[in-house]
């Protein structure tokens, strides 16, 4: 021990760096206990974040090497992007950085490590959805249109759309639903529904009519083709008109029937294009050779 004096004259013995008195005295300085206070209530989130995962997938799963593994994902994740995420704030400002952030986190790593439990323990997903669907519900915010209206998507999908007539909609959604519960279906993705006015372009998908849209997804890695199938139908049964540039099954003879200036199109395409130099295996299935 070494005996040292303090600034009063008296002796005491310093126990060493991890005595309790040291800390203390630590503590003791000026602006030391709030900082210190705030280090540890900041820091929480991220203790809690692997034993929380590990916690709550081996609860759901009862494997714990899973858990291990989602735990070990989400931290590498989160080593990988943090230094990142320092220079935007320093370039951009807190608040505008936090709420992308936040969300970047939650719709792309959150949801991917979910997408991948999903796949691999389907018996999950329902309980997953459920989470989500509190933690990804519906928010407010102000930006710049261009921030609002794009969102970055990290996580692969494979995605079907179509158009339907407006009054419509509630009728296939509630097929849907039911399709949902009499084919037990576990899907990780959201349903997403939009609205849009009729307009004059001969192959929109709203042409001529108010339209509504729904737009389904599956995981890349998950089997597809039960779900876009049957949900595809349904949006026939309507007169539905499929994304262009998302998946399906329609040909020209039935766009043909949904479109009425198709056959104007064609025929302006065959005067632009008779060599068909800018044709593939898809404009052959959808406007025919």
């Amino acid at each position: 021990m070494t005996e040292v004096r303090t600034p009063r004259g008296e002796r005491e013995q310093e126990r060493g760096a991890g005595s309790p008195n040291a800390y203390l005295g630590l503590l003791r300085r000026p602006g030391a206990l709030g900082f210190c206070a705030a280090g540890f209530i900041g820091r929480m989130p991220m203790s809690m974040f692997g034993l929380g995962t590990v916690l709550l997938i081996a609860a759901i799963t009862g494997r714990y090497g899973m858990a291990g593994a989602v735990a070990a994902a989400g931290s590498v994740g989160y080593a990988i992007s943090a230094p990142q995420l320092a220079k935007l704030t320093d370039r951009l400002g807190q608040h505008r950085v936090l709420r992308r952030s936040y969300d970047e986190f939650l719709s792309n790593t959150v949801f991917g490590l979910t997408c991948r439990l999903g796949h691999h323990v389907p018996g999950v997903i329902r309980t997953v959805n459920a989470a989500a669907g509190q933690a990804l519900g519906s928010r407010t915010y102000t930006d710049a249109a261009y921030r609002v209206f794009t969102s970055p998507r990290r996580v692969r999908f494979k995605e079907q759309e179509y158009a339907l007539p407006r009054a419509a909609l509630a009728g296939v959604l509630g097929e849907i639903r039911a399709e949902f519960d009499r084919r037990d279906w576990r899907i990780s993705f959201p349903i997403e529904v939009r609205v849009a006015p009729s307009d004059d372009l001969w192959l929109s998908t709203a042409y001529g009519r108010d339209s509504a849209y729904i737009a389904i997804h599956v995981y890349h890695a998950s089997p597809h083709h039960e779900y876009f199938r049957a949900v595809e139908d349904l949006m026939v049964a309507v007169g539905g008109r499929p994304h262009w540039g998302k998946m399906h099954t329609r040909d020209a003879g039935y766009l043909s029937g949904i479109y009425p200036r198709f056959g104007d199109f064609v025929a302006l395409r065959d005067r632009m294009d008779p060599e068909r130099r800018f044709g593939n295996a898809y404009l052959e299935q959808v406007l025919g050779a």
